[in-house]
């Protein structure tokens, strides 16, 4: 079975720069425009097919600030934003176009249950868990689908840690063969782990 959860072609005119070709996209594109706080999705000819947050999207009080990365989760339902400088994680359902679950106290950098410290790059794993580099704290945690205790923390909890190159963990990203994942800042170095 198969769902679409959106258009296959956007509304409006086109916004594609002169002598661009649109035809080496695949498709849709996501960005997370951190200076808007918002997560976009273009299609190949430049025009916005869906947008978050729009008026009406959050509940009173909530904020949804400074997106700085954004991935869609494996079965692409909905997408995972880190907002890094507002210490916390966000799971956003795309249909419904609700915040489902976050983790982190929002703009209240820590390192307790339910707290981060400037995260980054996380993602949903098949199995739904969810792993994070969580900055400025010098450590990686597993969380467990809907909860906000860490099922596993990787490193140690400090803020005085040490890499070479001197960096915090960062940039994970899903390895093509599943059998490394990869951890870098800043440059194109970076860190392995198995």
């Amino acid at each position: 079975m198969t769902t679409t959860l959106l258009p296959a072609i956007g509304t409006g005119d086109a916004h594609v720069a002169p002598r661009s070709d649109p035809g080496v996209l695949p498709g849709a594109v996501m960005f997370a425009d951190e200076g808007n706080n918002r997560l976009l999705i273009v299609d190949p000819e430049g025009r916005t097919v869906w947008s978050f947050p729009q008026p009406g999207d959050l509940p009173s009080g909530v904020q949804f600030m400074s997106p700085d990365d954004a991935f869609f989760t494996p079965d692409g339902r909905q997408i995972i934003a880190t907002e890094e400088e507002f210490s916390v994680v966000t799971l956003i359902d795309i249909a419904s176009r609700r915040i489902v679950w976050r983790y982190g106290t929002p703009g209240v950098p820590g390192s307790a249950n339910n707290q981060l410290s400037n995260p980054d790059d996380a993602l949903v794993l098949p199995d739904e868990y969810v792993l994070t580099a969580d900055i400025k704290n010098c450590r990686v945690l597993l969380i467990a689908p809907g909860t906000h205790v860490p099922a596993r923390i990787y490193g140690t909890t400090t803020q005085a840690c040490r890499h070479s190159p001197p960096a915090p963990p960062n940039r994970w990203r899903p390895p093509p063969s599943g059998s490394r994942t990869r951890c870098r800042r800043g440059t194109r170095a970076g860190h392995r782990s198995r």
